[in-house]
């Protein structure tokens, strides 16, 4: 009898740390490590900071909850709202368990810390899985987070750049930073954000493809242009695309950064977006015009996008000088 009661009570020992274990790793825990990181007190509140965000957004995710809370001291206002717009777009949750981060960037207020895998369930097949980059100030606490472009992109734009030019380097940076909250604004639905960084003189030219099936099953799309005041962009934005969507999901990369040579606050970028939402999606380049003389609130002049296929579904072949670029902007100086 006695040693059947210590099998029994072996038994329940081994199905409680089962149930332990099964509980533990049914949860998305996440810890990065910041690597290449010299400042040990520093690197030891960004580390809390972020694994600290990271796993509400598991928990909350994990649990089913519609709601985020994230410990104040951990990050910004602006960053906690950036994620909760992000829940409200599409819950998502980290893949990884543990993330080595092998870099962090030095940034002209802070640092970065990129290559944050995340899944967000709303995404289609393609979309679901992308990365998160966060923004420190020098006292590591998040300041910001945005759907990054991949490193590789980031790497090539750098590697453009002057080794000897700090100014320059530092601009590039400041582009990719706000193409990636030009990005996250579109993605959150943020428009606040999009009527203050569009210039409310700007030029904005719009494209949108119309299909249609003949009788006899074929499938045509006629591409339509049209130029639109800043006030008719935003309105038509909020209540046609905003108000119809529930998800919305685009993707910029980076294809060419340029600076002007008589107005050098003046940069031409030249991006190829690839647009999904609920009830509509397109491929095309897109061309905006930033004037960074106020680089905390940079502002866009022109905004322009060319579809990337013709009405037969072709990829489009544009010649040298058919895609808007800033060799096309007769700036007069303000």
């Amino acid at each position: 009898m006695e040693d059947l009661g210590r099998k029994l009570f072996f038994s329940v020992c081994v199905f409680i740390v089962f149930l332990n274990f099964t509980n533990a790793y049914s949860q998305h825990n996440t810890k990065v490590v910041l690597r290449d990181f010299t400042e040990t007190a520093l690197r030891t509140t960004m580390q809390t900071n972020i694994n600290a965000v990271l796993n509400a957004v598991n928990r909350a995710y994990d649990n089913g909850s519609s709601v985020l809370e994230f410990p104040k001291e951990s990050l910004t206002d602006s960053a906690r709202n950036t994620l909760l717009s992000l829940w409200g777009n599409s819950r998502f949750y980290c893949t990884k368990a543990g993330i080595l981060a092998e870099r962090v960037l030095h940034r002209y207020d802070g640092y970065q810390v990129r290559n944050i895998p995340v899944c967000f369930v709303r995404g289609e097949e393609g979309d679901k899985y992308q990365q998160l980059y966060f923004n420190f100030n020098h006292n590591g606490k998040i300041t910001g987070v945005n759907i990054a472009p991949d490193m590789h992109q980031y790497t090539n734009i750098m590697n453009k750049v002057d080794a000897d030019d700090v100014a320059d380097a530092t601009q590039k940076q400041i582009i990719e930073n706000v193409i990636a909250n030009f990005r996250t604004a579109y993605n959150t639905k943020d428009i606040n954000y999009l009527e203050a960084i569009y210039s409310d003189d700007a030029l904005i030219i719009t494209g949108n493809v119309f299909r249609r099936v003949t009788t006899d099953g074929i499938v045509l799309q006629e591409v339509g242009y049209k130029v639109q005041t800043k006030e008719e962009y935003i309105e038509n934005l909020r209540k046609k695309v905003f108000d119809n969507n529930k998800w919305i999901n685009i993707k910029l990369t980076t294809l060419e950064i340029t600076q002007h040579i008589d107005y050098p606050y003046l940069y031409g970028v030249n991006l190829y977006q690839e647009w999904k939402a609920d009830n509509y999606s397109d491929e095309g380049y897109l061309f905006l015009l930033f004037d960074f003389r106020n680089e905390k609130e940079p502002i866009i002049w022109v905004r322009t996008w060319q579809a990337a296929v013709d009405n037969k579904g072709h990829e489009v072949k544009y010649k040298p000088g058919e895609l808007y670029s800033l060799d096309d902007i007769d700036w007069i100086g303000q």
